[in-house]
């Protein structure tokens, strides 16, 4: 070992200096197998960060030719095609049936595995690998390579594992939070698929008690008034007063998103109110999501928007209604144009929508407010980790030397 470093933050009484080794000296490259008859197949997309996400079972004769790594408990793959999405996956499973893509890089550790799969989450040691990588689109690094790259640890077994368990430790909460946030994510959609009317009928499938008789169905343009949002000529004032709601704070919806800002006081938001694409300049298929806007007088109308406007409803009900999957469906055949997709006014005016009493409006926003409530608290704890996981790897291991 050589080229003695030490990390930024200790645990107590670890004080001897760490060293530099290669990777094929802690660890064992992609050792041979025999593979079951049956197994279950781990491709690149069944990891999710550290998590596997899914799996499928195939027949060793049928199998994909890159099924090639059989897992054994403490193997650790590591991700060598885009490896800055980090998609790594410590195998501690008891299991002896699993069978790993050549995507990945299987490392059979000399160290302490929980050390060595944190390692290869950090910054320095991502950046080292993408130097290393071959291609553009699809950058990767062979096995080969990356067995040469460096890691930096400590002669300490015991620190290796208090520092793998500690940060391990955060993993842990990290997917927990993400199966509460994906779990409230399942919930708000069977909750827009069962309490707005489908297929014709004007009665919701679950509703609550008290209420009975079906939905009027009226359409967009009896309801709300609209006008066309414009550019503005100092939307990038750093210390503009007020926020525009333009394409971009639309499609980025529920995402940590720069807003543009201004001084210019036009076309003012109001609560109530609900933002939708005009076209789709963006790319992506968000014709006909709305956005609402928040209890303040902070926000004004950008540029490739509409700006919807109630009189007798609650906005925020058909924010719901309108992005639920259902009427989404009924809305994508309304859109025209090729080179760029949108909306006209008059298609938004003929969008029919069934509308229950103020009363019953106001009872299901509540519910579903209470729902997207719980998913901001998950993303926000979840965003939270991952932001304290990343400063942790970032001091508790060294930069390697390369």
């Amino acid at each position: 070992m050589s080229k003695s470093v030490s990390p930024k933050i200790r645990f107590n009484r670890c004080t001897d200096a760490w060293g530099q080794r290669k990777l094929y000296e802690v660890a064992e490259f992609n050792p041979k197998s025999e593979l079951p008859e049956v197994f279950e197949y781990v491709d690149l997309e069944s990891v999710v960060g550290t998590e596997m996400v899914s799996y499928r079972t195939e027949m060793r004769e049928t199998a994909p030719s890159r099924a090639q790594r059989l897992a054994q408990t403490g193997d650790v793959f590591f991700q060598t095609v885009r490896p800055y999405q980090r998609n790594n996956y410590l195998f501690v499973k008891p299991d002896n049936n699993y069978v790993f893509s050549t995507g990945y890089t299987q490392m059979r550790p000399k160290i302490d595995a929980d050390f060595l799969m944190c390692f290869l989450q950090t910054d320095s040691f991502v950046k080292v690998v993408l130097d290393n990588c071959t291609g553009t689109s699809y950058p990767a690094i062979n096995s080969n390579d990356l067995s040469n790259l460096e890691i930096a640890l400590p002669v300490s077994e015991d620190e290796q594992k208090r520092i793998g368990s500690f940060i391990t430790s955060f993993d842990n909460l990290i997917t927990l939070h993400q199966r509460k946030l994906e779990k409230m994510k399942t919930v708000k959609k069977s909750l827009l698929e069962k309490m707005f009317p489908r297929n014709g009928s004007n009665i919701p499938e679950i509703r609550f008690s008290g209420y009975a008789g079906g939905w009027k169905q009226q359409k967009m343009g009896d309801m709300t008034g609209f006008i066309t949002g414009k550019p503005f000529s100092n939307e990038l004032a750093i210390d503009g007063k007020y926020i525009v709601m333009d394409m971009g704070s639309v499609s980025q919806e529920g995402k940590r998103i720069e807003y543009k800002k201004t001084n210019e006081a036009r076309d003012m938001l109001q609560e109530n109110d609900l933002v939708m694409p005009k076209d789709d300049i963006g790319g992506g298929l968000i014709i006909g999501r709305t956005a609402y806007i928040p209890s303040n007088n902070h926000y004004v109308l950008g540029d490739h928007v509409y700006r919807l406007r109630f009189n007798d409803v609650n906005g925020r009900f058909i924010h719901y209604q309108i992005n639920s999957d259902y009427i989404r469906e009924q809305i994508m055949p309304l859109v025209t144009g090729s080179a760029q997709l949108g909306l006209s006014s008059k298609n938004i005016n003929d969008i029919c929508l069934n509308i229950p009493s103020i009363d019953e409006q106001n009872k299901i926003v509540y519910l579903l407010d209470t729902v997207d409530n719980l998913i901001d608290f998950y993303q926000f704890k979840l965003e939270k980790l991952k932001d304290i996981k990343k400063a942790f790897l970032d001091k508790m291991f060294v930069k390697v030397e390369v």
